[in-house]
């Protein structure tokens, strides 16, 4: 069985470059810095970036331990010198190169490419085009990938995944009920929805409409019983309801929190009818 099964994987690197080769490369200048690199080669999940010039000719490879051996040098200020100094700022990619890139074309045999990674001990081929343009690149990691059957990168690889850090959840407005007269509230406006207060005192505002909520765990004169009705809760306001004669069954309200009290005020979503004005006093001549 263990035979067949290398017999199976040997015969994968009969393959040709493109046939394991991935387009996800992370390709920038000589310019560019080894911050910047960084960052690119964290967000895109690769280990090596591939300095090009402006027509996409590769320069150079730079690996993430390239990159981070950078950085280390920085903290105990030991510049390299010698063999190891290169032209231009220490900051830049290009300073960083160190050998003449080996590239290769999509239609080598894998085998020979593999050939090429082991014996130039690198990590990464940057593959060309018939002009010397850089089209992908091909690995260790690649190669194995491609022998175990795996043809690139899953799609939770590809794709960041939409992940918001406080899960939303639609605000449902405060509203009358026809049947009862009864206010309800949704639970999310609470800070504490597990912790919901044993009573309510309501208050209303004629010429806005506005109506007032004040949760309170002690009975006042006046307090309504609290009762939760899964992620709602209903307070009982049919004597509120018919003694300012609100006219709003069934109504939707906007639920805003008085910043400094903690009470809640319900602002209509429609125009909420205003208490007539007294008619004009005219003076006898």
């Amino acid at each position: 069985m263990r035979a067949q099964m290398n017999e199976k994987m040997t015969a994968e690197l009969k393959g040709l470059v493109r046939d394991a080769m991935t387009d996800r490369v992370v390709a920038v200048t000589a310019k560019a810095s080894a911050a910047e690199a960084a960052e690119l080669l964290s967000e895109n999940g690769v280990r090596h970036a591939v300095i090009v010039d402006s027509e996409r000719h590769v320069v150079g490879v730079v690996s993430q331990r390239d990159v981070l051996k950078h950085f280390i040098q920085s903290m105990t200020d030991q510049e390299p010198t010698g063999a190891d100094a290169q032209e231009g700022a220490p900051w830049e990619l290009g300073s960083l190169i160190q050998r003449e890139p080996v590239t290769v074309l999509a239609d080598v045999s894998l085998a020979s490419a593999g050939m090429v990674l082991t014996n130039s001990k690198i990590g990464c081929l940057p593959v060309v085009d018939e002009n010397k343009r850089l089209v992908g690149s091909l690995s260790i990691v690649d190669i194995l990938r491609h022998i175990a059957g795996k043809r690139g990168p899953q799609l939770e690889e590809e794709f960041k995944l939409f992940k918001p850090a406080v899960e939303s959840k639609p605000q449902i407005p405060a509203f009358f009920r026809r049947s009862n007269g009864a206010l309800v509230m949704p639970i999310s406006c609470l800070d504490d929805a597990s912790s919901l207060p044993s009573f309510a005192m309501l208050g209303y505002d004629g010429q806005s409409g506005r109506i007032l909520v004040k949760l309170t765990s002690e009975k006042e004169e006046g307090a309504r019983k609290v009762v939760r009705d899964n992620d709602l809760f209903v307070i009982p306001a049919s004597d509120f309801v018919a003694c300012f004669d609100i006219k709003f069954h069934g109504s939707a309200f906007e639920i805003t929190r008085h910043a400094r009290t903690g009470c809640f005020i319900l602002s209509p979503k429609q125009t909420a009818p205003r208490v007539p004005a007294a008619p004009p006093v005219l003076a006898k001549k």
